[in-house]
């Protein structure tokens, strides 16, 4: 009996430490290992846009079904109007941190277009690839940012039911405009190319010099 048990988990030892070996073979070789986390960071983003985007259609499905197509319609964007200002700022702030000019912000919501930011990129190639995709890509990255903050550093203190309704109300918001436009993708595959070598390159560098950095 004691065999048979033997010969029935050795294999699951041997895959075990085959894979430990397979990952330790890529993390030995610093150029192969910087390409696998440069993709899997670029798709978790997009795995993220893709997540928010789906729960923002289903809640505007389920809206439809009590208050009609156009009443969703107000619901998911004009009562969560705090998530439209978050969203949009998220541009406005990461370009200027870029170095991009911003020339214009709009949050005042106008029949199906509920704000934007209009920014000038720099001349600089590489630069302006980096301005496009950072501030293309803001909502999602400063919504997870926000997110997160609410989530470990105010919800403990949310002890009256008004507060709770408040947090998750400003939590859920923010949440289905995290959402990208068809110019923000645009935007990103403009500069993406450059965004994820000069990505590669930073990667191989610092571990190079400090270590392996795991994703």
């Amino acid at each position: 009996m004691l065999e048979l048990l033997n010969n029935i988990h050795v294999p699951n030892i041997l895959n075990t430490m085959q894979i430990q070996q397979f990952i330790a073979q890529l993390q030995a070789n610093v150029y192969v290992y910087s390409l696998i986390q440069v993709v899997c960071i670029w798709f978790i983003l997009v795995a993220i846009g893709e997540i928010v985007s789906l729960i923002s259609e289903t809640f505007m499905k389920i809206m439809t079904l009590p208050f009609g197509r156009k009443g969703a319609f107000y619901i998911c964007n004009y009562l969560t109007y705090i998530g439209t200002v978050h969203h949009e700022l998220s541009h406005a702030i990461m370009a200027t941190i870029t170095g991009a000019k911003v020339t214009r912000i709009v949050l005042v919501p106008r029949e199906k277009k509920l704000g934007s930011v209009e920014f000038k990129t720099s001349t600089n190639f590489i630069l302006k690839s980096i301005q496009l995709v950072i501030t293309s890509i803001a909502p999602v990255a400063c919504g997870m940012v926000s997110l997160y903050i609410m989530i470990t550093l105010i919800y403990g203190y949310c002890n009256e039911i008004w507060q709770v309704i408040l947090f998750w109300y400003v939590f859920i918001s923010i949440m289905i405009h995290m959402t990208l436009s068809k110019q923000d993708v645009s935007n990103i595959f403009r500069g993406l190319a450059v965004c994820m070598g000069l990505l590669y390159l930073i990667l191989i560098v610092v571990q190079l010099n400090f270590g392996i950095i795991h994703i």
